[in-house]
């Protein structure tokens, strides 16, 4: 992969338009051997890894074009979308304030509240009211919407959906907003989304955008660990060597091999998120070796070191 040492205004095209390594996984659950291909967006950056990494080029391109004099986000304590958000503007020198639900306590906002990142405390009825938020300004700042979803997130996808295609692969990719398969299928790559929150709106959404959806939110609520979906995380990573997300990518894996749903003409895409095992620490420090826990604490750090 074509690496670039530091992001700036001027190399957002090239930054922004990595392709991922593409790798054959054969990984054995239950007796039964599974062979598909992952896609390691994963590796993409330190910091801005995974699906989040392709949604932010869109914005910060608005951002570069627009007049604008700084960026609002919201999020969750343990957001993967704020914690890209806030190194970009860190690095970028982006005035950047964001929402959070009030108490959120996490390693997360710890660190945010080192830096300039300006974090705005609202309660529960206020933050459910952003989500409504629909104009793309407020207050001459440009509004991102939560998770990064929306128009300008989608043509950070341009480059994954080729190489999809052009490897012939349909995806499976995990969902929370849904536009990242959204995005994808709108590329033209049969997509199926393994969707971990019960949202009606989203299901109907990605299921007029022709995108099959496997709900993931069946095995356990949303944010909530599932101990079978936690020892495939562990199987996976002693065959393979890859480490999932705490939240989306096990119950997903452990849905699709439960349906016998993959083969080598199916792309599992790797979304990042591992630093939202800083959510879950106790289980992080019981599950992991320690060269896996030193990688995902040094990923969490590069968050803040522009």
């Amino acid at each position: 992969m074509t690496q670039i040492s530091k992001l700036n205004f001027n190399n957002l095209e090239a930054f922004f338009s990595k392709a991922s390594e593409l790798t054959l996984c054969q990984f054995e659950w239950k007796t039964i051997e599974h062979r598909f291909y992952i896609l390691r967006e994963d590796l993409l950056h330190p910091a801005l890894s995974g699906n989040k990494f392709r949604k932010l080029f869109g914005w910060l391109k608005q951002y570069k074009l627009g007049n604008y004099s700084g960026v609002e986000s919201m999020g969750g304590t343990h957001s993967n979308h704020l914690s890209a958000l806030s190194y970009a503007c860190i690095v970028l020198q982006i005035p950047c304030k964001i929402f959070v639900p009030i108490g959120s306590k996490s390693p997360l906002m710890d660190k945010l509240k080192q830096t300039k990142i300006e974090i705005s405390e609202v309660s529960r009825e206020a933050f459910r009211n952003l989500r409504e938020k629909n104009e793309s300004e407020s207050n001459g700042t440009l509004w991102v919407s939560e998770g990064g979803k929306g128009e300008p997130s989608k043509i950070g996808f341009k480059a994954v959906a080729q190489q999809i295609i052009d490897a012939k692969l349909n995806a499976v990719v995990s969902a929370g907003t849904g536009s990242t398969a959204m995005a994808l299928a709108s590329f033209g790559v049969r997509t199926t989304a393994l969707l971990a929150v019960k949202d009606a709106s989203v299901a109907a959404k990605l299921e007029q955008n022709n995108i099959d959806v496997y709900p993931t939110y069946s095995i356990s609520k949303f944010g909530k660990l599932d101990a079978e979906a936690l020892a495939l995380a562990n199987t996976f990573y002693d065959q393979t060597g890859i480490l999932l997300d705490p939240i989306y990518q096990p119950k997903g894996l452990l849905m699709l091999c439960e349906e016998n749903a993959l083969n080598e003409n199916t792309v599992f895409i790797h979304t990042g998120g591992l630093q939202g095992w800083m959510g879950y620490q106790d289980e992080l420090e019981v599950n992991f070796p320690e060269k896996k826990k030193k990688e995902i604490y040094a990923n969490f750090d590069a968050i803040f070191t522009s």
